[in-house]
């Protein structure tokens, strides 16, 4: 049966005993294993790595402001489209930010918001901006230039109730599966080698 087999996977899978959790050897410090019990207090979650996917810099082609990195969004001319709040990749905007020291009020187009990759690229698109954060797939689709930032890890998280459903066994099982991993890699920029690994699980 898949539930047996996908709960045998999370029984068994490569881990360390935490007070009341199993987190595989697999998963980062970087990964979303933090942002868990801030947004889930309290709640038995399973965490699922889904893939991994190749996130950076959108422009124009040919690149004619020469953007190649985070501090390049401070400079004149350039028009940036952010991320909503809240989500992953505006954390990441955020975060490197303020790593390399660049204030969002420096940033022209900083408070100009759209809730998806595509509408990223559309914005620098149309014209309407020509700096942005997106996935490679995007860019390839839209005949955009990419930049590549970072690599970015792609979870779901799930109730153990849910989990062990009979649709979230399947959609797991799929990850799994040998289609499923090259359809992903055929796309480009994204990696499905720790597709429906169990990464975090509370007890």
């Amino acid at each position: 049966m898949i539930k047996q087999s996908v709960a045998t996977r999370l029984s068994k899978s490569e881990s360390k005993r935490c007070p009341e959790r199993k987190i595989s050897k697999r998963c980062p410090e970087r990964c979303h294993v933090p942002y868990i019990p801030t947004y889930l207090p309290g709640d038995k979650i399973v965490l699922i790595n889904v893939f991994y996917r190749d996130l950076g810099l959108i422009v124009s082609p040919g690149n004619p402001l020469k953007v190649r990195n985070f501090r390049d969004l401070s400079k004149r001319g350039i028009r940036f489209i952010n991320r909503q709040k809240g989500s992953g990749t505006r954390l990441l905007i955020d975060q490197k930010l303020k790593e390399v020291g660049i204030s969002s009020q420096k940033i022209a187009g900083y408070n100009t918001e759209v809730n998806t990759h595509f509408e990223v690229g559309l914005s620098i698109l149309s014209g309407t901006a020509n700096a942005g954060i997106a996935t490679v797939a995007v860019a390839k689709f839209l005949g955009l230039d990419f930049i590549p930032l970072t690599r970015e890890r792609f979870d779901m998280v799930l109730s153990q109730s849910t989990f062990f459903g009979k649709a979230a066994q399947a959609f797991i099982e799929l990850l799994h599966s040998r289609d499923f991993r090259e359809k992903v890699q055929r796309i480009g920029g994204y990696d499905p080698k720790e597709s429906g690994h169990v990464l975090y699980s509370v007890h």
